[in-house]
Formats: C-alpha cells, structure tokens, sequence
C-alpha cells in the first residue's frame, strides 16, 4: 500500500511539473541570460518583454504589449528614446497609448487591456509602423538586438529582423515629454442634490473615463445614492440620512 501510495504521489508531481513547464518559452527566457542588476522598469532593454511578464513565467506586472525604442543621435549611436508616445491600435479600432521610460521601454499591462484583438497597428513617434502585427506581443520577438547574423550591425537589422525600433530624435520632444496628457481624463460625478422634508436626497452622478464617482445624498431625508465610478473612476459615498 505505501508502494503504491509512493508511486501515486510521484506521478502527480510530475504531471504538475509537466503542466507548468513549457519547452519553447523556457528556452527562450534561457536564452536572455542572468538579469543584470535588479529587475526595474529599464531593465532588459530590447528583451522580449512579454515572454516573462505572462502567466507562464508570472513577471509582474502581466502586460499585453510591451517594447523598447531607441533614436539615432548625431555621433550615429542607437540610443534608448524617452519620453516617446507609442500608439497601439488592435482590429476592434480600440487604442492604447503609452510613453517611453528613461530606459526606451513602454507597455500595456494585460489589465488595461484584456480584450486585445490581433492584428494590431503600430505607431511610435512619426514613425508608422508598416506592417501589422500578427499575434505577437513583445516587439522585440521581431525587432532584435544587433547580433552576428545582423545585416546592419547598427540597428541590427537582418534577413530574419527588421532591427531595433529606432524614432527620430525629435520624437523626444513629443507629448509624453510636455506633460500634455495621454489619455482624456474623465470628468468628477455631480454632487447630490438636497432631499425636502422627510424626502430622499438626490443620488449622485456618475463619474467620467477615468474619474471620480457622483456627490453624496443631500441632508434632511433618506441618503441619497453615491454615484457609480466611471471606467476607472470610484463610486462616491452615499450621503447623510435625514434627521
């Protein structure tokens, strides 16, 4: 009986074991080496992002599009570009937006975008992206480092990559870097209105995309209701109940 106990538990750990491990995306995060330094928002520049922040490698945070950008200066160095908006849009003509971090790298995390619908187009900076993506989330499955099979050992450029994603400088000077918001902000809920005698207070409004949610109920009758959170939003608080 304890044999046969044994050999049930080892079958179970190693179909557990068999369930969790993946050969073709285990290779690949093999294949980025050790992390250098500790993780941050700028590591692993030019890395796949999405093959790690996924729920097979479990990264946080879990993203849907992630990338790095670089820009050519004047001495014809590639770069990390900050401050560069990347607009995404999926088949649905739903779009995301995101700027670039001092490391060149920008993402949209799966949260903020889980009914993303490939094909998606692509734009950072002035620059169009000229072909679709098919299915791929991380930029940099097509557009790799510089390597010893690169055509141009500057952008890295080869017969199986079109290279770094490279932007014009002056794309640094965009929105992201002014401080001009990326996405519209949603508008505050409106204030609930004043309940009469024994009456019932108003209910509050409902937030904007993004914003607060509505007013308390007004006083002198029962609470009036808070008003929804927008997309984003909170929902305000029901007001005071009536004396």
């Amino acid at each position: 009986m304890n044999r046969l106990l044994a050999i049930g538990l080892l079958t179970l750990a190693g179909a557990a074991f068999s369930c969790r491990y993946d050969p073709v995306p285990q290779d690949n995060i093999n294949e980025l080496g050790e992390e250098q330094g500790e993780p941050s928002a700028t590591h692993r520049q030019g890395q796949p992002c999405v093959l790690c922040h996924s729920t097979y490698e479990g990264a946080k945070p879990l993203m849907a599009i992630g990338g790095t950008i670089y820009y050519q200066n004047s001495g014809g160095q590639i770069l990390p570009a900050e401050n560069v908006l990347v607009r995404i849009t999926d088949s649905q003509n739903t779009e995301r937006k995101a700027c670039t971090n001092e490391g060149g790298n920008f993402w949209v995390e799966r949260d903020n975008w889980q009914d993303i619908t490939y094909p998606l187009e692509v734009r950072a900076g002035g620059r169009r992206m000229q072909s679709i993506v098919g299915r791929e989330g991380s930029c940099a499955a097509c557009h790799t480092l510089p390597n010893d099979n690169s055509l141009d050992a500057v952008t890295g450029a080869a017969r199986d990559s079109a290279g770094v994603v490279v932007v014009s400088e002056s794309d640094l000077l965009g929105p992201c870097a002014s401080g001009e918001p990326v996405g519209g902000a949603g508008g505050n809920g409106g204030a609930g209105g004043n309940g009469g005698a024994g009456g019932n207070g108003g209910a509050g409004g409902n937030g904007g995309a993004g914003g607060t949610g509505g007013g308390t109920g007004g006083t002198g009758g029962t609470a009036g209701a808070g008003g929804g959170g927008g997309t984003g939003g909170t929902a305000g608080a029901a007001g005071a109940g009536g004396v």
